[in-house]
């Protein structure tokens, strides 16, 4: 059961019209294109790093990318996202949406100064 103020905070951010506010509006093609993408270099990095540290591959930029993938959210919170594999994955999931949409603010940035 939800608490009243919670209600009221799930229905502010389920508005879509709150992006308004934004000097740029949010453009959502961008913002799902990004998150695929950013989405599935997380995934590749992650599967590079893993056989990094299994032994399997030698030195690989793909396990140096994920160290920039897994941030924020392990670095800042390493104790707890490290806490079990459903932490984890939270974490990589909320760094997926933190870079999809500053990627998406910076290609509004740069579109509108063109």
């Amino acid at each position: 059961m939800l608490t009243p103020n919670l209600h009221k905070a799930l229905l502010l951010c389920a508005n879509t019209s709150n992006f308004k506010m934004l000097k740029h509006p949010v453009n959502i093609a961008v913002l799902i294109s990004s998150f695929i993408v950013i989405g599935l270099l997380t995934v590749v990095s992650f599967l590079g790093a893993w056989a990094y540290d299994e032994g399997a591959m030698s030195n690989s930029i793909l396990a140096s990318l994920f160290k920039i993938f897994r941030f924020p959210t392990h670095t800042f919170f390493a104790e707890f996202f490290n806490h079990s594999a459903a932490n984890f994955y939270l974490g990589l999931l909320l760094n997926t949406v933190f870079f999809s949409f500053l990627t998406e603010r910076l290609f509004s940035l740069v579109k509108d100064k063109k």
